[in-house]
């Protein structure tokens, strides 16, 4: 970026100075620009490929002379010479000749080699240009050096060569998108490639930007990234099929568990469209893989664990049907409490206002509850042909089968290495150090709580790719090293539009929020009456109201300039040199173009037909050498403020168009919300004041049109203020209903209050980890930590169900039983979900990254915290009997069968009154005395295989 002193020291050749000097070696970059900076050269830098084919680099210069690079050399020739330039730029379009006519070419004259500076003939048509990397100006010019340059490539659609039917300018909706894809990948096909090898240089950072309307080469290269990223789905499905075959010991059991996590998609597709009504399916729904084989190998290691342990603990149970009873009263309670709680906590986030994180919210609380009952029905299925075909098989020729039957020495050890280790040194370490434990804690829930606190909005809209990205860290260079009005990125811009429905200008009536395409429709006012437009007998007299219009948005300019000059609340940003004005008015450019034509002595036109006539002529002429505002590429008027006139030429009856002004302010999207809300709402109030003052003479007809709009940074304000209040709503709603869940399946308010907290120390912990990461609260971390307690709730239900189970009376006795029975299944749990999101660590997506981080550091923190911390505090003060206990299942039991009796107690045979809740439990209790040994000291107890176990 130059300094002005320089800028307006260089010598101007002709029309043109130079503006930006790049790099020499294989290309050098540069823009040249009028000496008043009002004008870029068209075509100021044209490039082809490939020395060997004859092909040329080439710059545009003053008096029909071009400065050529053919490779080793610079050379000045006519411009003449470049009449074969069309073929030349599209050489890589389907069906182009490879090579130019070489006699195009010839007639150059060698001015310079590669390295030197331009000879004085090259100096005629050229200031001295230094090709050193370090951008002087002219050689030995130390002082005056730029940090970055750019170069602009113009190129235009249609493309007739590619294909004819893009030549025509009546195209549906559809040829326009084909259109623009096809665009899309010729110029990717044809520079990308060139494009991202430029950017590996390692001498230079290199950025790259491309975009113009639908068609973005940051969209097309983003495409191709999304691809590459989701490959790594690949390598989670191979690491969680790895881990469960280790963990089973069966191939059988982890390829069928594997295919139910990814067939559970399809059923929740079926509930996600037709029954919720959503037709939204984006990347996030395809991310939602990665928590399902967490949460779906969650639920197969409580199943198959709990099988195993009922197999090795109760031998009596010889049927798989008694085992599978057994263990799905115990492993699909706890399976139904962690679904439910994990299912209503991703339910909790359906009220959001933003489509993005309540459909994300709806499709994973409908992947848990697919999931929930695949597991209960289609893999006890599997379970069921496992056990009666491959039970004792091996896994392949060299290493083990799967859990096989228990054999005597099973009996005697019943416990796994791991159970051992959570019975024997780790409930131990706990109970022991449970006091130390709670107070440590304690501590790391206030700290954590107050950073999660300090996280702040995002002003900044979410970034796809990274800013190390060549695409991704464009717009960012751009803003921050470059002037001019494509480079006030960050900047407001106000629009004055006159020509919508002032109350209602879109109406999203019946719209799906959720499709991006279904923006509404646009609230037209008429302008007709003001126009008196008559397609018949258009010129039908005097028309005040037009001539008073004309006036008001005349005035209108120039009252926004005194408010630039007086620097008012407005904040209309004051000009700079080498930009375009803060104030764009059509008006003004229409007025001077009227008197520089002797058209009209003076302002306004009377009549409707002479208005339109002179406002065509005006938008079919070249932009004037004196005009203000400036648009690289634009030759005519109409080019020049297309975004600013439109008019429906599909409206029949009603005149359907709009009119608008434009006023840059100084605030930028980074300022607080607040005071941007504050801002719009100035805003909103001074134009209404305006339009209401007699004086300014708004016209009568009017009345019902005049909205401030801007391209997006107002709403964003609104949003960014939304977003805060809705993400700490969203997680203290769904932090209740976990709460709520799990006092219901608890039916203990000490052990719901217990995991309430850890939760909640988990959801403090994270958002305090998204702060220390430099994260602010915007629309990805929104997202992200709708994730929180849906995965936070998982292990303390586990712990919590199996601590209700334990049929002891002392808390250490209870919390020993529950490490026991249920650490090694939450360890693999959350290993196979730490495995299957470690893999996004590697993507490129900002999201992906933001996606995997999150679920990582919730997922540590979820073990660490539910087996230290939760399992102390009922070490602690966990209840010991029936202490607060809520009598749930009876009060519904009572409610539905009414109260039992005394007396029908009493009337029950003996041995049915003492039965307990557990099958097992309960066929002992009612097993006949005959059946039982009498144990004598020193002797064991002689086994009766022959006796069948009574009913």
């Amino acid at each position: 970026q130059l300094s002005p002193s320089s800028l307006l020291s260089s010598q101007p050749v002709g029309k043109y100075s130079p503006f930006v000097i790049g790099r020499g070696e294989e290309v050098i970059f540069m823009r040249l620009r009028s000496s008043t900076g009002s004008s870029v050269a068209d075509g100021d830098f044209k490039r082809t490929d490939g020395v060997t084919s004859g092909k040329k680099t080439y710059l545009d210069g003053p008096s029909g002379r071009v400065l050529f690079y053919t490779g080793t050399t610079w050379a000045v020739g006519p411009q003449t010479a470049t009449e074969n330039a069309a073929e030349i730029q599209v050489s890589a379009a389907p069906g182009a000749e490879d090579s130019p006519d070489q006699a195009k070419w010839t007639g150059l004259t060698v001015v310079s080699d590669v390295g030197a500076t331009l000879t004085p003939e090259a100096a005629t048509y050229f200031p001295a240009i230094s090709t050193d990397k370090r951008f002087l100006i002219s050689p030995g010019q130390e002082a005056e050096t730029s940090t970055c340059a750019r170069s602009v490539f113009q190129l235009g659609a249609p493309l007739p060569r590619l294909d004819a039917k893009y030549a025509s300018t009546e195209l549906s909706e559809d040829d326009t998108d084909a259109r623009d894809n096809e665009v899309m990948s010729w110029i990717l096909g044809a520079f990308g490639q060139d494009i991202l090898d430029a950017s590996q240089d390692e001498e230079m950072e290199i950025y790259i930007g491309g975009e113009s309307g639908s068609i973005s080469l940051q969209k097309g290269h983003t495409n191709t990234i999304l691809v590459n990223d989701l490959l790594w789905l690949l390598a989670s499905f191979s690491f969680v099929l790895t881990y469960l075959m280790w963990n089973t010991r069966s191939f059988w059991l982890s390829l069928f568990a594997m295919l139910m996590v990814f067939a559970c998609m399809f059923p929740s597709l079926f509930v996600y469209r037709f029954i919720f009504q959503q037709t939204y399916f984006g990347i996030l729904q395809v991310l939602a893989i990665f928590i399902l084989m967490g949460i779906g190998a969650d639920n197969v290691f409580v199943l198959l664990d709990t099988f195993s342990q009922t197999r090795a603990q109760h031998p009596e149970l010889v049927t798989f049907q008694d085992r599978m009873s057994e263990t799905l009263h115990h492993a699909g309670k706890a399976m139904l409490c962690t679904s439910a709680t994990t299912f209503f906590a991703f339910l909790a986030n359906t009220g959001s206002s933003f489509p993005a994180i309540f459909t994300f919210g709806m499709w994973c609380a409908t992947l848990v509850a697919v999931n929930f009952l695949s597991v209960c029905l289609y893999y006890v299925a599997v379970v069921a042909v496992y056990d009666a075909y491959f039970t004792e098989k091996k896994l392949c020729g060299c290493c083990p089968g799967g859990r096989a039957k228990p054999t005597e020495k099973d009996e005697e050890e019943k416990l796994s290495k791991g159970e051992q280790f959570f019975q024997n040194v780790f409930a131990p370490v706990i109970i022991k150090g449970r006091i130390p434990l709670v107070i440590i804690f304690i501590g790391l829930y206030i700290f954590a709580g107050y950073f999660a606190l300090q996280l702040e909005p995002d002003p900044e809209t979410p970034n796809i790719l990274p800013e190390t990205d060549p695409f991704g860290g464009y717009k960012a260079q751009l803003a921050g090293n470059f002037m001019g009005d494509d480079a006030d990125l960050n900047k407001v811009k106000i629009q004055l539009v006159f020509g919508l429905d002032k109350d209602k200008p879109i109406d999203r009536e019946g719209t799906d929020y959720s499709d991006p395409s279904d923006k509404g429709t646009v609230g037209w006012h008429n302008m007709s009456a003001m126009l008196q437009f008559n397609t018949t007998d258009p010129d039908h007299g005097l028309n005040p109201e037009l001539m008073e219009f004309q006036l008001f948005l005349a005035n209108l300019c120039d009252d926004l300039q005194r408010e630039q000059q007086a620097s008012t609340a407005l904040l209309i940003d004051q000009d700079q040199l080498g930009a375009n004005p803060s104030i764009k008015c059509f008006m003004w450019s229409f007025k001077e173009w009227i008197v520089a034509e002797g058209i009209l002595a003076q302002f306004p036109f009377n009549t409707t037909s002479r208005f339109f006539d002179r406002l065509e002529e005006f938008l079919e002429a070249p932009v004037s050498a004196t005009e203000r505002y400036t648009e690289q590429g634009a030759s005519t008027n109409g080019h020049l403020w297309r975004s600013m006139l439109f008019r429906n030429a599909e409206s029949t009856g009603d005149y359907q168009a709009i009119i608008s002004l434009e006023a840059k302010l100084s605030a930028s999207r980074a300022m607080p919300f607040e005071d941007g809300q504050a801002l719009a709402e100035r805003w909103d109030q001074w134009f209404e004041n305006y339009k209401a003052d007699p004086a300014k003479r708004y016209p009568a007809t009017m009345k019902g049109t005049g909205v401030v709009v801007d391209a997006g940074f107002l709403h964003y304000y609104y949003l960014q203020g939304t977003l805060v209040s809705e993400c700490y709503s969203g997680i203290a709603l769904s932090l209740g209903l976990a709460a709520l869940v799990l006092l219901l399946a608890t039916q203990n308010v000490i052990i719901a209050l217990a995991a309430t907290a850890t939760i909640t120390f988990i959801v403090a912990s994270t958002i305090s980890f998204a702060y220390f990461l430099g994260w602010k609260l915007g629309i990805l971390e929104s997202v992200v930590f709708v994730m929180i307690i849906g995965l936070a709730v998982d292990y303390c239900v586990h712990l919590a169900d199996a601590y209700r189970q334990c049929d002891k009376e002392s808390r250490e006795e209870r919390v020993t039983f529950m490490l026991r029975r249920m650490g090694m299944s939450v360890v693999s749990g959350a290993f196979t979900t730490i495995g299957s999101s470690f893999f996004l660590l590697f993507t490129t997506i900002v999201f992906f990254e933001k996606f995997a981080q999150t679920i990582l550091w919730v997922i540590c923190m979820s073990l660490f915290t539910s087996l230290c911390f939760f399992s102390a505090v009922l070490a602690l003060v966990g209840p010991c009997g029936t202490t607060a206990d809520i009598p749930i299942t009876a009060f519904f039991t009572n409610l539905i069968y009414g109260p039992v009796q005394k007396a029908d107690v009493e009337a029950l045979p003996k041995d049915t009154k003492e039965v307990t809740a557990t099958p097992v439990t309960a066929m002992k209790e009612m097993e006949p005395e005959v059946n039982k040994e009498v144990a004598v000291p020193g002797e064991m107890p002689e086994q009766n295989n022959e006796q069948e176990p009574a009913v």
